[in-house]
């Protein structure tokens, strides 16, 4: 009975395979007329997209100088009184306020407090410690947690009985080779705890991460993208000599920087085993095959992502998805390519370097270069936010000269409107806000395909205008 079953799973098998063979020769060329019309609209087809050599040509720049063309495409706005407190903090401080190491802490994604670590003062989830713009500049080495609590990042600062002074140092592996001696106050009942991802390490408070965490923010969000936009918008030189100060000290501090997760607490990149902090050998690795950046789904990441809830993982940036990071990154470059062959900048280089040109080659090499390397392996979202990648991967592209990410970019535009649209223009996002938010992106960055290969997408898509 058993062989006999067996026989006849054998002849049906043998019938489906002939059944398909034979439809397989039968089958119509592949190349027909209407083939070719339909592939012809498939996105990025038969579009030259040319990178040139500025993000910011005269032309553009004028365009830009419009506010409501200008804020979709770079962050900030003009505000006079906080451009003015950063120009007025000298130059050489910049060092003293820039850090390098990573905002470690015990916090994570704000929506998520059940993934928090124990705060020290309180015994409760940790939300995080804040600092003002003034607090930026004026009192550099503390932060303030709930409930007025000081966060001190040095501990001669901390009073005899502070509750989080540190008790513990972990040697952690930065991305040149080099390990970081992380200070941490680590409970008692915490004190095995492991380096395996999401382990309770997330209970170890480290109050110079916790205030770099809050400094950060300040930084990605307000100084760079101030002096960026007094640059581009009222030509500010003085705007621009304190951005390149603002920039030589990343340059100094960006290549060594590990791996982090802000949206998770002890948010550590690990290595592909998921029980160790990443190594530089481990990072570097991924190098010679990097097929992230066109990532389908989450399960085609990097490995040191584990699961849906590691927004991102980048060197600096103000936290949000992968989306977010490419913009930050975008951002940087941006600032770079604005100011790099003022004479303003290049006195400034020669002043300190002993070269005009000494300050954009450095910066090329230790900061575009590695940017480059870490956009190539952090893939976009396709989702909601995905207009916060298409707004930092152009102008990175441009200042990196990476073409891959610089087309990725401009191809998103009209993957969405293919893939998350129907016939009528409805979008095809589940949520009505998102659909909102994604849409109305869209529509104002089409420009950038227009811009930079001639493609205007509402021709090319009919649907469009209907939006």
């Amino acid at each position: 009975m058993r062989t006999c079953r067996f026989r006849t799973a054998s002849h049906i098998a043998a019938f489906a395979a002939g059944l398909c063979l034979a439809a397989w020769a039968a089958r119509p060329a592949f190349a027909q007329p209407a083939d070719r019309a339909l592939l012809d609209q498939m996105p990025g087809r038969g579009i030259e997209y040319r990178m040139p050599e500025r993000i910011f040509p005269l032309e553009l720049a004028e365009r830009l100088r419009h506010k409501a063309q200008y804020m979709w495409f770079v962050r900030g706005e003009v505000h006079v009184e906080r451009v003015g407190k950063w120009k007025a903090v000298p130059l050489e401080r910049w060092r003293e306020l820039i850090w390098d190491f990573a905002p470690v802490s015990c916090t994570g994604c704000h929506t998520r407090p059940y993934q928090w670590g124990r705060c020290p003062f309180t015994g409760k989830p940790f939300g995080g410690a804040h600092v003002s713009e003034d607090d930026f500049v004026k009192t550099p080495f503390q932060a303030r947690a709930a409930g007025g609590n000081i966060v001190y990042a040095r501990e001669a600062d901390m009073p005899p009985d502070y509750p989080a002074r540190p008790n513990h140092t972990e040697m952690i592996p930065h991305l040149d080779g080099t390990e970081r001696a992380y200070r941490f106050y680590v409970p008692a009942e915490f004190k095995n705890a492991g380096p395996e991802h999401n382990s309770a390490r997330r209970n170890w408070f480290c109050p110079a991460g916790e205030v770099w965490r809050a400094r950060v923010i300040i930084l990605m969000r307000r100084v760079i993208p101030d002096l960026l936009a007094a640059v581009l918008i009222k030509d500010d030189r003085e705007a621009a000599v304190t951005l390149a100060a603002v920039l030589d000290r990343i340059a100094e501090v960006y290549p060594g920087l590990p791996l982090y997760c802000m949206a998770k607490a002890h948010g550590f990149a690990r290595g592909p085993d998921h029980k160790r902090y990443l190594t530089a050998a481990e990072y570097r690795s991924i190098g010679g095959r990097q097929p992230y950046l066109h990532a389908m789904s989450r399960d085609d990441f990097p490995p040191w992502y584990v699961d849906i809830y590691d927004d991102t993982y980048a060197k600096l940036y103000q936290g949000g998805w992968t989306d977010w990071m490419i913009w930050d990154t975008g951002t940087i470059a941006a600032a770079f390519d604005i100011v790099r062959d003022l004479p303003e900048v290049r006195a400034y280089s020669e002043k300190k370097y002993g070269s005009a040109a000494a300050w954009e080659s450095r910066f090329r090499q230790r900061c575009l270069k590695e940017m480059s390397f870490l956009a190539m392996a952090t893939p976009p979202t396709m989702g909601n936010t995905v207009h916060a990648y298409i707004k930092g991967a152009v102008p990175l592209g441009i200042a990196t000269r990476n073409a891959e990410v610089f087309r990725k970019g401009l191809d998103i535009v009209e993957t969405y409107m293919v893939n998350n649209s129907f016939p009528d223009a409805m979008a095809g996002d589940a949520a009505f806000n998102y659909a909102a938010m994604t849409q109305g992106y869209m529509m104002g960055l089409a420009w950038l395909n227009r811009h930079y290969g001639g493609v205007d997408l509402a021709e090319r898509f009919p649907l469009m205008k209907e939006l």
